[in-house]
């Protein structure tokens, strides 16, 4: 069916990055679209409004009363009914965070919230980094940390100013905080616009990122849950992801994502995967962010498809060994 729900971008990034830069030069690139952009401010007197360069069909909506993530005092939720109100003046919504968001409360309050979901959905969240001061940043700042695991494109800015060596060493870091995201280098917040606001990255449907995605990841046998390398992401988040040929019951498996998210859930920043239910022609495809889990039944299975189980996590304080042989056990257990 054709998702006519508007579009939501989320552009995040640590203090001076690079964000409004960004949201100007997508703003002068693309014609004949309406656009509202939403901005967050930290303190009560906001200024990033007045930055942005508006043009014709665009508008900005501020949000002033302290950071997005923090807040949750209804007035996101407001702007979005009054965007809703008026839908048909709207083709995308760019929401700005400060630059000492987490991203993921902003994250949850979508696509939790069905009175937002009735009329937009989240398409894709690009953070921008500072390439000379991002490594001190993530080492300081928790949020800038976040900020990176929770994103699909990441833009490396102001290549310019820093070496080639320091730009391999930034990039291998994002790489091991996020193994899925795209990473792009930039200099003045400057990258192609095409595709830029219909990339779909949290679909449920999209398989072949799921697949995607475990090209990070080496596997053992891959017969039965295999062991697998795991990534250790400076000292606190980790990403890993545990495959299997064995089909599970959907009573299970529920079973296993409601005690994961409630043992887990704060931990939990990232999920999705494709599983192999038993007796069913057709796979289950899910993805979440800390305690919201979205699942529904995938395409059915091709002839010839293998139909292998797979899911990535990324998180912190997660036991890879404890939830693979938790799985195992769940596969074990007769019924």
């Amino acid at each position: 069916m054709n998702d006519t729900r508007i579009p939501i971008i989320i552009v995040t990034g640590f203090l001076g990055s690079g964000k409004t830069t960004f949201i100007n030069n997508l703003l002068g690139s693309i014609e004949n679209k309406k656009i509202a952009i939403i901005e967050n401010e930290f303190a009560e007197l906001g200024i990033d409004a007045n930055l942005i360069n508006k043009k014709e069909g665009s508008n900005v909506f501020e949000l002033n009363n302290g950071c997005v993530c923090c807040t949750m005092n209804g007035e996101l939720e407001g702007v979005f009914g009054n965007l809703a109100k008026e839908k048909e003046n709207w083709d995308y919504v760019i929401l700005e965070t400060t630059g000492v968001a987490d991203p993921s409360p902003i994250i949850n309050s979508i696509i939790s919230n069905p009175l937002v979901e009735e009329f937009f959905r989240l398409d894709s969240m690009y953070t921008i980094v500072d390439s000379k001061h991002v490594l001190e940043q993530i080492r300081r700042d928790f949020e800038a940390k976040k900020q990176i695991v929770f994103a699909n494109t990441i833009l490396v800015n102001k290549v310019d100013l820093i070496e080639k060596q320091q730009l391999e060493k930034v990039r291998e870091t994002l790489v091991s905080l996020n193994p899925e995201a795209d990473i792009k280098e930039t200099r003045f917040s400057n990258i192609e616009i095409e595709n830029l606001f219909e990339k779909h990255d949290f679909e449920k449907f999209k398989i072949n990122d799921i697949e995607k995605s475990f090209q990070f990841f080496s596997f053992g046998t891959p017969s039965t849950t295999s062991p697998m390398i795991t990534n250790k992401h400076l000292s606190d988040i980790y990403s890993f992801g545990i495959s299997f040929k064995e089909e599970i019951s959907l009573p299970k498996f529920d079973f296993f994502i409601r005690s994961l998210v409630q043992a887990r859930g704060e931990d939990l920043y990232r999920i999705k995967g494709i599983v192999n239910i038993k007796d069913s022609n057709q796979p289950i495809i899910f993805q979440g962010v800390h305690e919201t889990i979205d699942w529904m039944p995938g395409p059915p299975w091709e002839e010839n498809q293998v139909k292998e189980s797979k899911i990535v996590f990324i998180g912190k304080n997660l036991e890879k060994e404890f939830i693979e042989n938790y799985i195992k056990d769940l596969i074990n257990v007769q019924e």
